[in-house]
């Protein structure tokens, strides 16, 4: 048996998204944070599966036509992540529950009641000070003691309010519900109303602030008109000759590349600032005889290390070689782990690396070297360096 209650519940809390985008492109992302803030730290924000909750169903009273539904109960629960294209949206996740009493007053008379529901939830939505709202499609079924009310109410689009606060409280009030099936006492107005005891406080956020924040000003913490949108282009180019150190058929190859541009994109996740690199492509490579580009979209992370800089990680890249000159064909990839590089802030802020070790990759000719590295000239001090292009100025903040 499942009570109503759970109905409203998992639509108030149901489908969050923890990770939001920026103001100025938030649309329905929230998120369940510690304080009533805007944008909600990373260390405040509550996420999943650890957030367990416990909802106090204080008052639920579906008012009929010819009667009345009252409904007492506790639930306790968790939530799981979905993660929906960069974002995650929390589940939430019924580990066990028990039900209290659900009457059915009419004639002046009351009447135990069983009930079963079905519901799809909205993504709670900001509105301000802690607080947030959510559409609910739901429908409540009824079944009580001799046969006074075997019911379906639904809701055609029952609207949550969610209030921040020690505990929080979610709300209908008042939504007007259909009736539909064998014996029913009219149409239906549903007020209930759920005291959220755990987690304690507990508000509702637009955004989750990531850990590293790119910014537009040498800001230790960046303030929100200065720092660029979780979803921001990337671009970078090369700064200083670099070259790709190998064999071919035992003898040592190694094009050195006067431009190489790069492409990305960043975007939120879990809390944290990630990225990922479209493109990375290397021309005017040992007199024009060299094609050298990556052949996946490896992902980016990105720390900070004060004053402004930071880290930037390349995970996973794959480099193809081809033409040097003839139809020779050499894909290496990162041979020890993500390549970081070094990130000085500034306008425009600058990149480097030391040598970065290459290992062969299926899709190789025999004739390549197990072993490559990709490095700088002696010119550049054997450092692999770009500029950012965009944004520009940057700087890396929390």
């Amino acid at each position: 048996m499942r009570s109503a209650k759970f109905l409203i519940l998992a639509a108030a809390i149901g489908l969050i998204s923890v990770m939001g985008f920026d103001a100025a492109t938030a649309t329905a992302s929230s998120a369940l944070c510690k304080s009533e803030v805007e944008e909600c730290p990373y260390a405040e924000a509550y996420t999943a599966p650890e957030t367990k909750i416990t909802p106090n169903l204080s008052g639920f009273a579906l008012s009929l036509e010819n009667g009345s539904i009252a409904c007492t109960g506790k639930v306790r629960g968790g939530l799981e992540p979905l993660t929906e294209g960069n974002e995650e949206v929390l589940v939430l996740n019924l580990e066990d529950y028990f039900f209290t009493l659900c009457y059915l007053t009419t004639g002046g008379k009351k009447y135990f009641c069983e009930t079963e529901w079905a519901l799809t939830g909205e993504q709670i939505a900001y509105t301000s000070s802690g607080d947030g709202s959510a559409d609910l499609y739901a429908e409540l079924h009824f079944d009580c003691l001799s046969e006074t009310l075997n019911c379906t109410y639904s809701p055609e689009a029952a609207f949550l309010d969610i209030e921040g606060g020690n505990p929080s409280l979610v709300k209908v009030i008042e939504e007007s519900l259909t009736a539909s099936g064998e014996t029913c006492l009219g149409e239906g107005t549903l007020t209930t109303t759920f005291e959220l005891t755990e987690p304690a406080p507990l508000f509702v956020a637009d955004r989750i602030r990531p850990t590293t924040v790119l910014c537009k000003k040498n800001e230790a913490t960046c303030s929100g008109a200065e720092s660029y949108p979780s979803v921001t282009a990337l671009s970078a180019e090369l700064e200083a000759e670099v070259k790709f150190v190998f064999e071919y058929e035992g003898t040592k190859k190694e094009p050195a590349c006067k431009v190489s541009s790069a492409t990305g994109e960043t975007y939120p996740e879990r809390g944290v600032l990630q990225g990922g690199l479209l493109s990375l492509t290397f021309k005017e490579c040992g007199g024009g005889l060299c094609n050298i580009s990556t052949i996946n979209s490896p992902p980016l992370g990105f720390g900070t290390t004060g004053s402004g800089n930071g880290t930037v990680k390349l995970n996973s890249a794959s480099f193809q070689i081809t033409g040097c000159p003839g139809a020779l064909k050499c894909i290496y990839g990162l041979k020890e782990g993500p390549a970081t590089f070094t990130a000085t802030g500034g306008s425009p802020a600058k990149l480097s690396s030391g040598a970065v070790a290459l290992t062969k990759l299926t899709g190789s000719e025999t004739q390549c070297s197990t072993n490559a590295t990709w490095e700088g000239v002696a010119g550049a001090g054997g450092l692999i360096k770009y500029k950012m292009t965009a944004p520009n100025p940057l700087f890396f903040s929390s």
